[in-house]
């Protein structure tokens, strides 16, 4: 199921897609076996985080699981950054100053860095090595090399 940009996709254009519809009714399911509320927002964080694994799952497929071999630091790090793009995005940068086109690639933009965030922070939590978890974390591969010298 390719989900679109806004939170309720669109009713399917092609066949054999869900329609808006049927994906609300299978987020309901879906809620309601994991005893959450079944509230439109409870359906929009569902819809966002399903993005984020549709995201994921494309690209583990091209890149696989390269983000496991750096330790739990480098995936925070990775979502800091993003939220940092988002926080120069959207608050840093005037409105007076951006077309309408620039409004769009920046809104796409920030978008794309948003899922790259929650993705990023979905892997620090994977790699229950973090502070988080009471072990202690990897040392970063630039602090390696720096040792070797």
């Amino acid at each position: 199921m390719e989900l679109g940009t806004n939170v309720y996709p669109e009713p399917a254009a092609i066949e054999g897609r869900p329609t808006a519809e049927e994906v609300i009714r299978a987020s309901q399911v879906l809620l309601k076996f994991f005893g959450i509320r079944d509230t439109y927002e409870t359906i929009q964080q569902l819809l966002i985080m399903l993005k984020a694994l549709q995201v994921y799952d494309g690209r583990s497929e091209s890149y696989g699981q390269v983000w496991k071999q750096y330790g739990p630091l480098s995936p925070l790090l990775s979502a800091a950054r993003k939220v940092d793009r988002l926080m120069s995005i959207w608050w840093h940068k005037s409105e007076e100053h951006v077309g309408k086109a620039a409004k769009e690639v920046r809104h796409k933009d920030a978008m794309d860095d948003a899922i790259d965030a929650i993705n990023y922070l979905v892997f620090f939590l994977r790699t229950k090595t973090g502070p988080a978890f009471g072990k202690a974390p990897k040392r970063p591969l630039l602090e390696e090399l720096a040792d070797e010298r």
